[in-house]
């Protein structure tokens, strides 16, 4: 009965005049070969997020993958290092 009552009153749903947002493209940056480079010689405070991080470019892991990563989830295959699979989260 009560959706008879609100039909009467709207002629039109009004949920229909409500735009969806759009999605903003997020721009990806990267480091070059050669920053990864400089990276690498630049003295840091703590060795293992310099490690972790400049992993992370190299493997294109997450940091919160990084984290999660035990030598179970690697393999070597045809001499290549290979990892498991990332679940977004």
């Amino acid at each position: 009965m009560e959706k008879r009552f609100i039909s009467k009153l709207l002629d039109k749903n009004p949920c229909l005049l409500i735009k969806s947002p759009r999605a903003i493209e997020a721009k990806k940056e990267f480091l070059t070969l050669e920053e990864l480079k400089i990276l690498m010689l630049t003295d840091f405070s703590n060795d293992n997020t310099k490690r972790a991080f400049i992993f992370s470019c190299l493997t294109g892991l997450r940091l919160s993958d990084v984290k999660k990563l035990k030598w179970s989830d690697i393999s070597q295959l045809d001499g290549l290092w290979r990892n498991f699979s990332s679940t977004k989260n």
